[in-house]
């Protein structure tokens, strides 16, 4: 069964109406293509990877923490979206928009699939989903915007580094310095059903409670480090006391048993 969403376009210096005026939609995809944070938008961890996240040591996403650890969805359900991919990400003009680079809106099309068929249909999954997407647009990792393709010469001047969140970091220093797309209003089609989801005003406040969830799930696993670690120590202090015990009583031993150290008491005359 497939999931599609559909996406709004617009840009730091353009906006959805004049997107394709100025870039085309050949140019919109290959910026799209461009950088990897878009395949996370929907990515929350290998179907196996639970115990290795939490026992490694690394700190949980948000997204992982609210999947793996709500009672809302089933384990049906949740292997439903660990199993999700994208089949196809395509940015197109609405119906009615000239074609070729003559204007009109842009919109991403993002068909999502699953390796898992829950039964009954994914309506929770839907949802969850649903939830997911708006928070990551309005507040998440898409904030920021997806930057448009560099040259070298623009990498090099920029500090460009190919590592995860370096795009969010620069955007939120440098704004104007480069163009950026940014995802919009979007729908989604939910199976079995012929009428489409619009969001438009979704639930902010999951968004902050998820961050509540985040923090406390994070510093429980640092308590738990923290703990083990101090436990450890305790047993080396014991070690340590105990040993410290053996020194001591020796010495008392060696002064109690030899004539020129112990100790001797006179009886006082009266």
């Amino acid at each position: 069964m497939l999931l599609n969403f559909k996406f709004g376009l617009y840009s730091t210096f353009c906006s959805a109406e004049d997107l394709t005026k100025k870039y085309s939609l050949e140019q919109l995809n290959d910026w799209l293509s461009y950088e990897s944070e878009l395949k996370y938008l929907f990515y929350f961890g290998e179907e196996d990877s639970e115990s290795e996240s939490e026992s490694e040591g690394g700190l949980l996403d948000s997204s992982i923490c609210l999947l793996r650890h709500n009672t809302i969805l089933t384990n049906d359900e949740k292997m439903y979206i660990l199993s999700l991919s994208i089949e196809d990400a395509q940015v197109k003009q609405e119906d009615g928009a000239g074609g070729g680079g003559g204007g009109g809106a842009a919109t991403l099309h993002v068909t999502l699939k699953s390796d898992h068929v829950p039964v009954p249909p994914p309506v929770n999954v839907v949802q969850f989903l649903c939830n997911h997407v708006y928070n990551q647009c309005q507040l998440g990792m898409f904030k920021h915007g997806i930057i448009q393709p560099l040259n070298d010469a623009e990498k090099e001047t920029f500090h460009w580094k190919d590592e995860p969140g370096w795009s969010l970091n620069f955007l939120e220093k440098h704004p104007l310095s480069i163009d950026a797309l940014f995802l919009t209003r979007f729908t989604c089609v939910a199976p079995l059903s012929p009428n489409p989801i619009y969001l438009s005003n979704y639930n902010l406040a999951c968004y902050e409670v998820s961050h509540h969830i985040d923090e406390i799930e994070n510093d429980i696993h640092r308590y738990k480090k923290s703990i083990k670690y101090l436990k450890k120590k305790q047993r080396e202090l014991r070690k340590e006391k105990h040993h410290l015990y053996d020194i001591y009583r020796d010495n008392y031993l060696t002064m109690v048993t030899n004539e020129n150290t112990k100790w001797f008491f006179e009886s006082s005359s009266s």
